[in-house]
């Protein structure tokens, strides 16, 4: 088993303002819950960079797996990172003020959204497969349920049958 590097998981920084202070915010692609705060990108990072390795050595001890970081594919090769997108004039200028407001390029803007909204996108993705194993097993317990409620109907009704036929000492009554 290799060592656990937290270096090797997607981490992007950003300036925000959160609560009227502006702030670098760190998140982690595999790990959506995971958002820290700092006066500096570097402080943002080595803190999430914590965070990731303390959550792994939590999760070690108590036997929960922990999600792998993101492996670049040979398929990756191929793709140069580059991306020409064609968007209104209006959400070009609107996404121009933000990274302005942030003090970041407008790559580095759509850059952090984008890859903020995949991890959420992920999370949610989680979350619905999560509620469909809940339904999945709600509709077994209701189809345990039933089917055994449609057994005592049956055990009810044989019984009435055969009291109708045997009479009260026992024997057929016909």
């Amino acid at each position: 088993m290799k060592p656990f590097d937290a270096e090797n998981y997607t981490i992007s920084v950003r300036k925000e303002v959160v609560e009227g202070e502006v702030l670098f915010v760190a998140r982690v692609a595999e790990l959506p819950d995971v958002c820290e705060f700092a006066d500096s990108a570097n402080d943002a990072w080595e803190l999430a960079k914590d965070t990731i390795e303390t959550a792994h050595d939590l999760c070690l001890k108590e036997g929960i797996p922990f999600p792998d970081p993101k492996v670049f594919r040979d398929e990756l090769v191929s793709v140069s990172g580059r991306v020409t997108l064609r968007m209104p004039k209006t959400l070009h200028a609107k996404l121009t003020e933000k990274a302005e407001e942030e003090d970041v390029s407008l790559n580095q803007f759509i850059v952090s959204a984008l890859s903020m909204n995949y991890g959420q996108y992920q999370a949610s993705k989680g979350l619905m497969d999560e509620l469909k194993s809940m339904v999945q097993s709600f509709r077994d317990g209701v189809d345990k349920y039933h089917t055994a409620f449609m057994f005592r109907e049956i055990l009810q009704y044989t019984h009435a049958e055969q009291s109708k036929w045997i009479g009260h000492s026992g024997r057929p009554s016909f």
